[in-house]
């Protein structure tokens, strides 16, 4: 079975591959694999980069994959020989193996240790956690001191306030979840600073929906996106319907600002700024107050956003990759977000979900 379950793999991934070879495209793994084989088989490009990089320092480092690594290396054996084009440049990588969550697309925390030996780099330990509370802190110690060779215990900052911690174990794990955000809730924690951390998408998903049968906010990673929200739908309707001339448009953007339906005059899209057409259908329409600029602070990001645009036929068409975060004032509700999207020190209280599935 397993090796049945293995040439399937391999077929389906023939098959993506020839896929995007035929469209002249790669992933973002085949431009690391090619990169490294480009290296390996141009040394004059190597030689070119060797002798524009005189100091290299890399974050994060404990998420560094293999094949990631062979792209630094003969950079940073370049750097560290002593001699050479450059006698007094640095390679300077930082990290830390308890936060290595990148497994799953190549990161292998091992590399650290590797890499530090190999380098003969001078290691310097941060001991001092700047920014979590006692309790937390005192629980990492205790769940990596067995985990990790050598581990050096965390210190707390004087003056660091007591925190707190639980582990909770329940076979239902959303009713549970639930039970901890009504609990928070009841005792006056703020919804906008409760996070619940997931694995995936799709758990998240999952708790959503299920929080919001209890009658509970979620703000998620899909609804915090500037494009996702109300006011920005309704202007990105009006503008399809100034470009496309097709009624739907026009009946969606009256539904998203709450308008009653009627005609919209057409604008000259090709003489007219789209700066100018999207500020004067705000005042047009009285939308959001009209004052756009101090009653609703996802316009003035999405003005903002739009500058760079030259016209409504380049926004239309792009509009989609503006990877632009609503206004943390406009959003209510406990936040979801995957763990590898979020940073949990932003919020107050933070929940951690095992795995749904």
């Amino acid at each position: 079975d397993k090796i049945i379950d293995q040439c399937q793999v391999l077929d389906e991934r023939k098959e993506r591959t020839e896929l995007l070879l035929d469209n002249n495209a790669l992933d973002f793994g085949d431009l690391i694999f090619y990169c490294v084989k480009l290296l390996q088989k141009r040394p004059n490009i190597l030689k070119k980069l060797q002798e524009r990089f005189k100091y290299i320092l890399v974050d994060e480092f404990q998420d560094t994959s293999i094949l990631q690594y062979e792209i630094l290396k003969p950079l940073i054996n370049e750097i560290t020989s002593g001699s050479g084009i450059f006698e007094e440049g640095s390679f300077f990588f930082v990290g830390d193996v308890k936060q290595s969550i990148y497994r799953f697309r190549g990161g292998v925390s091992a590399l650290f240790e590797n890499v530090k030996n190999e380098n003969n780099t001078q290691v310097q330990k941060l001991l001092t956690n700047y920014r979590s509370q006692k309790q937390l802190v005192n629980f990492v110690n205790l769940v990596f001191k067995d985990k990790i060779k050598n581990y050096t215990n965390q210190l707390v900052l004087d003056g660091t306030g007591d925190g707190y911690v639980e582990v909770v174990q329940n076979d239902d794990i959303l009713e549970e979840v639930a039970t901890k955000v009504k609990l928070l809730i009841s005792l006056g924690a703020n919804v906008n600073e409760v996070a619940i951390l997931v694995a995936t998408n799709g758990d998240g998903e999952e708790i959503k929906h299920y929080l919001q049968s209890q009658n509970i906010q979620v703000v998620t990673e899909t609804t915090t996106k500037l494009i996702n929200q109300k006011s920005i739908k309704a202007m990105l309707e009006y503008l399809k319907y100034q470009y496309f001339s097709e009624d739907i448009y026009r009946h969606n953007f009256f539904a998203l600002a709450g308008l009653a339906l009627q005609d919209i005059k057409k604008v000259d899209i090709n003489n007219v700024k789209l700066l100018d057409i999207v500020k004067k259908a705000i005042d047009e329409y009285g939308l959001f107050g009209g004052a756009y600029l101090k009653e609703d602070a996802n316009l003035t990001r999405f003005l903002d956003a739009i500058r760079k645009y030259k016209d409504i036929e380049s926004l239309l068409f792009e509009y989609e990759r503006l990877d632009v975060s609503a206004a943390a004032s406009e959003l209510n509700g406990i936040r979801v977000l995957t763990i590898h999207k979020s940073k949990g020190l932003e919020y107050e209280h933070i929940l951690v979900m095992d795995r749904i599935k």
